[in-house]
């Protein structure tokens, strides 16, 4: 984002529960700082206590979080993404599949 390169950053995470997510405070300081570069989306399986004022997803990484917030397929786009080899093995069928993401745009860590 230093490089005022006019890249979009995307960031869909997911975790078990709110107390999982690593380094949130600094993920949505970024957020703020760079509303103009980045975007967050932050799901957790487990729904939070009502108390939480819990405003982001419930539930595991769908079609419909990544369709909402990822850019479409195109020669400009690059999608990185980590995780357990089952929810790698799901996003990747998913993106090709359902999504038309190929090759060139997945990089998997």
């Amino acid at each position: 984002m230093k490089n005022e390169d006019g890249t979009q950053h995307q960031l869909v995470f997911g975790n078990r529960t709110v107390r999982d997510i690593l380094l949130r405070d600094e993920l949505q300081a970024l957020e703020e700082t760079h509303s103009d570069k980045f975007e967050l989306y932050l799901t957790v399986d487990e729904k939070p206590a009502k108390a939480t004022k819990w405003n982001q997803g419930v539930g595991f990484v769908t079609k419909e979080m990544l369709t909402d917030r990822i850019p479409k397929p195109s020669i400009d786009t690059m999608i990185l993404y980590c995780g357990p080899p089952v929810f790698t093995n799901m996003l990747t069928k998913l993106l090709k599949e359902e999504m038309g993401y190929d090759d060139t745009m997945l990089f998997k860590f």
